[in-house]
């Protein structure tokens, strides 16, 4: 009987090394591709480009240098419909924001103040807002802009 315990004893004893050896032989592992953290990409600036024309365009309005001059015009396009809500659209060039502003242009109306607000300036994203105030008229649509920018454009459109 003791001759049969020593070859199951060896055999153990052997197993449990080949085990051990498996477990913490080599090299250590190195983390895969696939674990490695992505990189997160750094925004860029949306391309300016300003837009022909819009579908049910209202106004518009553009700051623009033309021979180092600074250049500001704006047109009402159509007459904006109280039953729809007027989507704000806009982009610029440079630093900080463009700030645009919207007023009731109905004559003997005094300019009321409709909305106003700032489209950041190089964003990676094309500025869109929508404007539910139940106005019906002509919009006059301005657009200002800070030092070191040198164009912008916003246009109110409803659907």
């Amino acid at each position: 009987m003791a001759s049969l315990r020593r070859p199951f004893i060896v055999s153990a004893v052997l197993l449990l090394g080949l085990g051990t050896a498996a477990c913490t032989g080599g090299a250590e592992p190195t983390p895969s591709e696939s674990m490695a953290p992505a990189p997160t990409p750094t925004p860029t600036a949306l391309p300016y480009e300003m837009p022909e024309t819009v579908e049910g365009e209202v106004a518009r309005s553009e700051h623009m240098i033309i021979d180092e001059t600074p250049s500001t015009s704006s047109v009402a396009t159509a007459i904006a419909r109280a039953n729809a809500p007027l989507i704000v659209e806009g982009q610029c060039s440079g630093e900080g924001a463009a700030t645009f502003r919207m007023l009731n242009a109905t004559v003997g109306a005094g300019s009321a103040l409709l909305a106003e607000g700032e489209i950041p300036c190089s964003s990676p994203a094309m500025y869109r807002s929508s404007y539910d105030i139940g106005y019906e008229g002509p919009i006059q649509l301005s657009v200002a802009v800070p030092e070191r920018t040198d164009r912008a454009w916003v246009v109110v459109s409803q659907e």
